[in-house]
């Protein structure tokens, strides 16, 4: 079986060479030949973020006061960790869901 030489896992997508972005850690890799994979890489299902959540985290986003992956903006948010990691995981997807195309140097209160 091809594998990633990063962790073990199998590619993102079939027809490695042709794609040679690793499942685990989703950056490019080379391919080795194991017998099964070291890891698998689950789906995890969505979170069902809704809009005030993604607003109170768009409020720090844009507030420029941490680095989004500080745990203080995410206590700042006041949301779950799990919602805010979920957030970060999908945000284009739920900015497009909730605001479509939205320049970025708007703010929540431009776009209410």
């Amino acid at each position: 079986m091809i594998v990633s030489n990063c962790c073990g896992a199998s590619y993102a997508e079939p027809g490695h060479p042709d794609t040679d972005i690793c499942s685990a850690c989703g950056e490019h890799s080379d391919a080795i030949d194991q017998d099964k994979p070291s890891i698998n890489v689950i789906d995890m299902p969505a979170l069902d973020v809704s809009k005030e959540n993604f607003d109170a985290f768009e409020d720090i986003r844009t507030s420029g006061a941490w680095n989004m992956f500080d745990p203080r903006a995410i206590e700042a948010s006041g949301l779950d960790k799990k919602v805010y990691l979920a957030i970060m995981g999908e945000y284009s997807k739920l900015k497009e869901k909730y605001y479509g195309e939205v320049d970025e140097s708007t703010s929540i209160s431009d776009r209410t």
